[in-house]
């Protein structure tokens, strides 16, 4: 079996190397670069199944980085930031960037969050499990094998996207307040200026809906959060 494929981008050497050592001694595959450029170039001489890159790097950042990558692959994408750091977060995510882990973190946490994406990655070039399904409309979610259908039409949202939707459309006609939401899908505490939910939900209703102005799956509820519409 071919051994997940992992470009690592991080300009501080020491963490570099250390996360490169964690990654491999779980069974992946790193190539590990110091900047955005040669990162850039190594992406177009291999093939990658994640990219785990830093923001403030030299010669080129990480959100011009991912800029780049996102004109050539789909490939998921996760930033290291700054735990303040909520500009460089929303610029990531507006740019194409599928989650992010906050500075400083523990190791644990990047090798949790590195097997959620691969799994959900990779899985969906293998053979389709028998499914547990939600059906509205003409959208199709399946939980098992973790992707969502309109019109019988993969729709290709990202790990974030889907999980939104997932949490909402498992309890159709339940208010989530954006803390409750945030909490469920980011496992961190929400803070009440954090935009981070509101690029994704902007992100996923471009996807789903027909007219992200007039929702028709997932709506808001003002002053009180979100809900995916009730059957009844």
């Amino acid at each position: 079996m071919r051994k997940s494929n992992i470009l690592l981008v991080e300009d501080e050497v020491e963490i570099g190397l250390l996360m490169k050592k964690y990654l491999e001694v779980e069974g992946y595959k790193v190539v590990y670069k110091e900047d955005g450029r040669q990162a850039l170039n190594a992406f177009k001489k291999e093939v990658f199944d994640l990219l785990i890159t830093d923001i403030m790097m030299p010669d080129m950042d990480g959100i011009e980085l991912c800029q780049n990558i996102r004109k050539i692959s789909h490939v998921p994408i996760v930033f290291l930031t700054a735990k303040d750091a909520e500009v460089d977060k929303l610029q990531g995510l507006m740019h194409g960037a599928d989650d992010y882990i906050t500075k400083p973190f523990s190791i644990r946490e990047v090798i949790a969050r590195v097997k959620s994406i691969l799994r959900r990655y990779l899985e969906l070039n293998q053979p389709v499990l028998p499914s547990t399904e939600f059906i509205y409309d003409r959208l199709r979610i399946d939980f098992t094998n973790e992707v969502v259908y309109k019109d019988d039409l993969l729709l290709p949202l990202r790990i974030k996207e889907y999980e939104i939707l997932s949490v909402l459309a498992k309890k159709p006609g339940k208010i989530f307040t954006k803390s409750e939401l945030f909490e469920k899908v980011w496992h961190d505490t929400y803070m009440g200026d954090n935009n981070t939910l509101s690029v994704h939900m902007r992100r996923l209703r471009k996807k789903i809906e027909d007219d992200p102005t007039n929702p028709r799956y997932i709506l808001t509820v003002w002053g009180l959060g979100y809900k995916f519409v009730s059957e009844d």
